[in-house]
């Protein structure tokens, strides 16, 4: 066994960074374990275009799309951050571009091919793939010893990256466990009369949120209606922003959304302009400009008005209550759509994490990358973002110039 000897678990985005980056920095022995084969978990982010970052130039805005471990990935980013990894990936062949939402992406647009140029790159610089389940890991006193389904292999270093599912082998090695919840997920509504609602988007509206009368956070963004559930970015937000809320059937979040994207005032006063210049016409198509025909139908529908009734002859309280939808329309979240989270929030403790080496403050030589940590950041490249930084400031962290 090499002095320089190092095992990952894990051969995901963060493992196989990890792997590629000690190579980078140190003529070491270098070896990953994973049951299934390399950077398979990468082909389906970005819809498998491999949304790998984004671009934003200051740390600490940056960090702040973190919900948990903001303060944590500032220091990270301070060492490798967005504009290291895309030249990174550049030098290595993965060009990159970046789209008007600010997401990057490679010019290939394809997550495999950009799997395909990481492995190669680690196939140069030496490194071992293993495809062999852990079962165990252990420190004997002077090195880790990484138990497999077929045997034991002993090791001076030991980085883990077994992202958001495998937390036994951190807690064996005595370290806290955040509980962890999938996040990033599509939301379940107890209004089934929308349901019909399947494929339709709303743009950019405002939405206020509650959970037990207590209002937890104002939000904008793009949502869409898929069958029994919302989706879309601001809802992955929401879901993430509210991944402890125990919110269920009878303890809903309550979801208050400015469809309109005006206030009470400003509509009042549209109506009352748009029914001296155009008195016939029907209800149902006096408001298209700011609420979809289709959801407006059910909204009138559901209390009782009659929606080819022409504009004129609407009375106050009907003109109240469609005001009121078009500010405030309300939906009840009774829980998450199972099995659809993107990422996982908790992990392991960053208070048991040193931010500047990714070692761990309980074992010596045990470092973490990836989203195993407590660190999970919203959509659009930022959970990605978590694995190459981390990966990469554990790798040039790990050996002293002593042990070299």
């Amino acid at each position: 066994m090499s002095d320089l000897s190092v095992g990952i678990v894990g051969a995901g985005p963060a493992g196989v960074f990890a792997a590629i980056s000690v190579q980078d920095f140190y003529n070491a022995d270098v070896t990953v374990f994973d049951w299934q084969e390399p950077l398979t978990t990468l082909f389906p982010t970005g819809g498998g275009r491999c949304n790998f970052s984004y671009f934003e130039t200051d740390n600490k805005t940056f960090a702040g799309y973190y919900p948990r471990g903001s303060k944590f990935m500032l220091s990270v980013l301070s060492r490798f951050n967005m504009n290291d990894t895309v030249d990174y990936f550049e030098n290595i062949g993965i060009k990159s571009y970046v789209q008007s939402d600010n997401r990057i992406f490679p010019i290939s647009d394809s997550a495999r091919t950009t799997a395909e140029i990481l492995l190669q790159r680690g196939n140069i610089l030496g490194i071992k793939f293993k495809k062999e389940r852990v079962n165990n890991v252990f420190h004997d006193g002077e090195n880790f010893v990484i138990s497999t389904e077929k045997d034991d292999y002993k090791f001076k270093k030991l980085i883990l990256a077994t992202g958001g599912k495998n937390f036994k082998l951190a807690r064996k090695l005595g370290h806290k466990i955040i509980t962890p919840r999938f996040t990033l997920a599509p939301l379940e509504i107890a209004e089934t009369q929308y349901y019909k609602l399947s494929g339709l988007s709303l743009k950019d509206v405002w939405i206020k949120v509650f959970y037990e009368n207590k209002k937890l956070l104002n939000i904008a963004g793009d949502m869409l209606f898929t069958g029994n559930s919302i989706s879309g970015p601001v809802v992955f937000k929401i879901s993430s922003i509210c991944v402890y809320e125990d919110f269920s059937e009878n303890q809903p979040l309550e979801l208050k959304i400015n469809i309109a994207k005006q206030n009470l005032q400003y509509l009042e006063n549209y109506v009352d302009c748009f029914k001296n210049d155009n008195a016939r016409t029907s209800i149902k198509n006096s408001f298209t400009q700011y609420c979809p025909k289709n959801l407006l139908e059910l909204i009138l529908e559901g209390n009782g008005i009659d929606g080819t009734k022409q504009i004129a002859q609407m009375n106050k309280k009907e003109k109240e209550i469609i005001l009121k939808n078009l500010t405030e329309f309300t939906l009840h979240v009774t829980g998450k759509v199972m099995g659809s989270g993107i990422v996982t929030a908790g992990g392991v403790d960053t208070n048991e994490i040193n931010a500047a080496t990714m070692q761990s403050k309980i074992v010596p030589n045990l470092f973490f990358a990836g989203e195993m940590i407590n660190v999970d950041g919203f959509t659009g490249g930022f959970n990605l973002q978590n694995c190459w930084s981390t990966a990469r400031v554990a790798a040039m962290n790990l050996f002293n110039y002593d042990e070299i």
